[in-house]
């Protein structure tokens, strides 16, 4: 189901107080809802390392976000090309 469904699975079942690693890897117009969610949720909280393939609205929010969260974008190469992407 929607990834939002299992965020709420994970907190309730749980009773996390935030997670080490957050990793985002599906519809990149999810990416953003999913975050937001998992903030509201506790899951992702100061001390979470967020890691995500390239998504632009992703990528604007976390620059815009300074004071909640340290980004690096790291460029790499979409596999088995010379396709610039980004994590």
């Amino acid at each position: 189901g929607p990834a939002a469904e299992g965020l709420k699975e994970v907190a309730e079942r749980h009773s996390a107080k935030g997670v080490d690693v957050f990793f985002i890897d599906h519809h990149k117009d999810s990416y953003l809802p999913d975050l937001l969610e998992a903030e509201s949720l506790g899951l992702v909280v100061p001390g979470t390392t967020l890691i995500a393939d390239n998504c632009p609205e992703y990528i604007a929010h976390m620059d815009a976000a300074t004071d909640k969260y340290t980004s690096d974008l790291i460029f790499s190469k979409v596999e088995y090309s010379d396709e610039e992407d980004a994590v």
